[in-house]
């Protein structure tokens, strides 16, 4: 693709100060101080007025194409969006419960599991809580 061509494209569908910024420092007949001018450019309309001005002049396209082709609207890039992926769902309590393993298990999340569900262990011993975690995992999977 020519420069000419990817002026146009530019003016076409894009029109932003970051990619006609691109787009300019890949011209062949740029012009250097005005380079060094466009990197502190901010976001405003007459800059990009003159940022899409210097484009036009350093591919030597007519002034009179360049307005034609400001006055039409952005045209819509058919961009492909990337596939979203589907949160995983959170564990249900007795998921947690069918997971849980005395080896493994940490003594807080064994703690609030045991909450969570409503057990009452005898105490709050550590060999309590994962007795009454044990007990209801075989309940629930003699259940399921």
């Amino acid at each position: 693709m020519d420069a000419l061509a990817k002026a146009e494209a530019y003016l076409k569908t894009d029109r932003s100060l970051s990619g006609g910024r691109t787009l300019y420092n890949l011209l062949p007949g740029k012009n250097k101080a005005f380079q060094n001018i466009l990197a502190r450019f901010t976001d405003t309309q007459p800059n990009l007025a003159k940022l899409h001005y210097e484009i036009a002049k350093a591919v030597k396209m007519p002034e009179r194409k360049l307005k034609m082709l400001l006055q039409q609207p952005i045209a819509n890039t058919t961009a492909t969006k990337a596939p979203v992926e589907d949160a995983p769902q959170p564990l249900t309590l007795d998921d947690k419960l069918i997971a849980f393993n005395e080896k493994d298990a940490d003594y807080q999340a064994a703690k609030q599991l045991a909450k969570d569900l409503g057990l009452k262990p005898k105490s709050r011993k550590k060999a309590d809580v994962y007795e009454a975690l044990t007990t209801a995992r075989t309940a629930l999977v003699k259940k399921k």
